[in-house]
């Protein structure tokens, strides 16, 4: 009985897994999950890593009904200019 699984774990187990790969960060996919939930950009900072290595987007959001706010900060890469430049977001260096 112990080595049989159950139709709701083998469900379970299904919904742990990713449902596809991809290269981008968790926090970029979460970021364009937002968008498409029609989230609203309030600003985008560029901001120095930690180390002072590199740089990283900082992002606040506001929910379609303004009752929440979330950040993402995202790593500076191209991919994530692109994402920010097709919204005209890009900040500029200083």
């Amino acid at each position: 009985m112990l080595a049989t699984v159950s139709k709701n774990e083998k469900f379970w187990s299904t919904l742990q897994q990713p449902v596809f790969s991809s290269n981008q960060s968790t926090n970029t996919l979460r970021f364009l999950s937002a968008l498409d939930n029609e989230w609203k950009i309030i600003t985008v900072q560029l901001k120095p890593t930690w180390d002072q290595s590199g740089f990283v987007f900082r992002i606040l959001l506001s929910d379609k009904n303004d009752r929440k706010i979330e950040e993402f900060i995202l790593p500076r890469t191209k991919e994530n200019e692109v994402i920010l430049e097709r919204y005209d977001l890009l900040p500029c260096d200083k």
